[in-house]
């Protein structure tokens, strides 16, 4: 008896192979799908509108930034 509930058993996963390959393909598919939209909708709900108001509030140029004239071209010219 053993044996015949272990051909069963194996008969019963063989058939459903398919399916579960199936729907690890669909489970693959549904995670990028919803990664894509979550990090889409922190960004533009989140992180954008704090950006937005501290460069309004502040009123002054992003630090790091510092404004220079054009160089000449004499100056690639000889670099070394």
């Amino acid at each position: 008896m053993g044996t015949s509930v272990r051909r069963v058993i194996e008969r019963v996963k063989a058939a459903g192979r398919p399916l579960y390959r199936a729907w690890m393909k669909f489970a693959r598919l549904l995670a990028r799908v919803n990664t894509f939209l979550l990090m889409a909708f922190s960004f533009y709900v989140l992180v954008l509108p704090i950006g937005l108001i501290r460069r309004l509030v502040s009123g002054e140029e992003p630090k790091g930034w510092i404004r220079r004239e054009p160089l000449a071209r004499e100056h690639f010219r000889k670099q070394f």
